[in-house]
């Protein structure tokens, strides 16, 4: 018999004939384990108590979870006038029988309470367990779950090549089953896609809510491999969230890949035109483009020197010889290079390059950048990139713009921000002499719009420690079974050494220290 102190991650599959148990608040006062001599080598039984780091308190409960193959039973003694448990259904999942979890009611008074856990094989105890709760104890709910299974099993290899019809399945928080369907499924990144921890697309059969978060096909999983915390892209796009037209939404989940745990992932939503995401009119293979108004958009570029390599709309800007990737409408669309979508944009892109390079002492100029670019958009967006110390744009990368219909160009949305971001040492500003930036802070009216805009927003980005906070509470403990699976072995945001409340405290300093860095560079132009 083997005892295991531990807070661990409810698996589907089976685990070996273990009893974890966690102390926060609760005693493991009672316990045995036997396994019958005679009984089949498949046999399993997992005990799981799952608790949250301080200060998340929202949905209190505990989650008892029970996973066991067909041969078990298992029965709940010490019930009786326990109105504070309810017990949730058995579930079958990829052939094994399993009960969730037994919630507890955070508001039941009195004293200390107990249930006790016995799972029987051939009319034998093959483990028991006592849960004892006391008042005002704190609980969290587990971290989602997502169950892809390929046909035949069959690995990723590609960034390139969808593999078809796979099996996705995803439980929340509660453990109850949030979406079955069928998905497409492939990598993605570029960088990214060369590490050992794998990114990954997903296409799903139709559109689906996925997690609370809006219907949609196209999903993200995200591996984070580079970042101590986990929490970079998240941190940022919330972030965007709650300055921007609209960032990515995204949860983070528990991946098992065809049967094998692959680690703490994010899930998020891609950037894709759709009234829940980048909300402009969408060009499709009915849209005309010889119409004037309708050839105007809706448009989502990406200025990435990946562009050339990766899409095959692509151009060069014709002013400052940014590579410029046309996301969408995607090559059903825009079929060709002399295609009217393609020239429209293009053109509209130069446009606005020339009209932001010539000579900046007219005093209409200012208005005509006015009518081509939505001014506050590129604030908010080169205000988080600066705060959170990303200074992919200077390549440039991942930096997305978007245009709508009879529209201005917006800059946004937001990604990729796990690479050198929040590490602390730097003043001032990192971006603001890129793409077209050295040219708007040459203005006065930015520079006025940046400091009306700061003041609006400044107490916004404080409030998102607390942010931080909560989110790496949630995390601690998936975060330390991930790194123990996925060794981070290149050296990029210098926190790979670090122990996980390290990584966090050094975040936060960093984040800290760069907004006011920002106050003092804003308060002087």
């Amino acid at each position: 018999m083997r005892y295991l102190f531990a807070f661990l991650i409810l698996n589907v599959f089976s685990v070996s004939c273990e009893l974890l148990s966690g102390d926060n608040g609760t005693n493991d006062e009672n316990h045995e384990q036997q396994g019958p001599e005679d009984g089949p080598e498949d046999k399993h039984f997992g005990c799981v108590l799952e608790f949250p780091a301080e200060g998340v308190t929202d949905e209190n409960f505990l989650a008892f979870c029970i996973n066991l193959t067909h041969e078990y039973k298992y029965e709940f003694q010490g019930l009786d006038n326990c109105s504070w448990v309810r017990i949730c259904n058995i579930q079958n999942v990829d052939g094994h029988d399993w009960m969730p979890y037994i919630t507890v009611d955070p508001n039941a008074t009195g004293s200390q309470r107990s249930v006790e856990v016995v799972a029987i094989y051939n009319q034998s105890v093959c483990c028991r367990h006592t849960i004892v709760q006391k008042p005002g104890d704190i609980r969290k709910r587990c971290m989602p779950k997502v169950y892809i299974e390929t046909p035949d099993a069959a690995e990723i290899l590609s960034k390139e090549t969808w593999i078809s019809d796979a099996v996705i399945k995803v439980y929340d928080e509660y453990g109850d089953l949030d979406l079955s369907t069928q998905t497409d499924i492939r990598g993605r990144g570029n960088s990214t896609w060369g590490y050992p921890k794998k990114p990954y697309a997903l296409k799903l059969n139709s559109k689906e809510q996925v997690l609370g978060m809006p219907k949609h096909k196209r999903w993200v999983l995200l591996a984070n491999w580079m970042d101590r915390t986990l929490l970079r892209n998240d941190v940022a796009f919330e972030l965007g969230r709650r300055t921007m037209a609209w960032a990515p939404r995204g949860r983070f989940v528990e991946l098992y890949l065809n049967g094998v745990h692959k680690g703490n992932y994010y899930l998020c939503e891609h950037i894709k035109v759709d009234s829940g995401r980048v909300d402009i009119a969408e060009l499709d293979e009915d849209s005309d483009f010889s119409d004037a108004g309708q050839v105007t958009g809706g448009y989502i570029l990406e200025f990435d020197v990946y562009g050339p390599n990766d899409e095959i709309n692509y151009f060069y800007s014709n002013v400052k010889n940014y590579p410029v990737a046309i996301k969408e409408p995607d090559e059903d669309v825009i079929t060709s290079w002399s295609h009217p979508g393609y020239l429209y944009i293009k053109e509209y892109i130069g446009e606005v390059e020339r009209v932001l390079e010539e000579d900046k002492s007219a005093r209409s100029r200012w208005k005509e950048i006015e009518s081509l670019i939505d001014v506050t958009s590129y604030i908010d967006w080169w205000l988080v990139h600066e705060v959170c110390k990303n200074g992919e744009p200077g390549h440039p990368k991942s930096s997305y713009m978007y245009k709508d219909r009879n529209g201005k160009l917006y800059a946004g949305p937001l990604w990729d921000f796990d690479w050198g971001t929040f590490t602390p040492g730097v003043n001032g500003a990192i971006i603001a002499r890129t793409l077209w930036y050295g040219y708007l802070f040459e203005y006065p009216e930015f520079k006025a719009a940046v400091k009306t805009r700061w003041g609006e927003v400044k107490s916004v980005y404080e409030s998102v420690g607390a942010y931080i906070d909560v989110q790496a509470a949630a995390l601690r403990e998936s975060n330390e079974v991930n790194i123990n699976m996925w060794p981070i072995t290149q050296v990029v945001n210098g926190d790979e050494s670090m122990s996980y409340d390290q990584a966090i405290t050094r975040m936060k300093d960093a984040f800290n220290h760069r907004i006011s860095s920002i106050d003092t560079y804003i308060r002087t132009l």
